[in-house]
């Protein structure tokens, strides 16, 4: 019994459509073109991941230099380094 021989195939008010295979830049561009409205949110979103990786990577440095001074009982370089923080 054949109950479904076209599964999986886009079906359009005038029939079955063929869909065409697309390359990795066709697929990109598609993508680009569709975000397009969003280009502003987009752009803020991307900017501000950018900063927290940038803040990630640095946070442990100044954090060792607040320990650091810290340890060393330099008060007036703790007190700088934590406004700065």
């Amino acid at each position: 019994s054949k109950a479904n021989v076209a599964e999986g195939i886009l079906r359009g008010d005038k029939g079955p459509k063929v869909i065409q295979e697309l390359t990795t830049w066709q697929y990109l561009l598609r993508a680009a073109a569709l975000c397009r409205p969003f280009r502003c949110t987009l752009y803020t979103a991307i900017m501000c991941t950018i900063l927290t990786q940038v803040a990630r990577v640095a946070m442990p440095n100044y954090q060792g230099d607040i320990f650091n001074a810290l340890i060393a009982d330099d008060r007036s370089t703790f007190s700088k380094l934590l406004t700065q923080f």
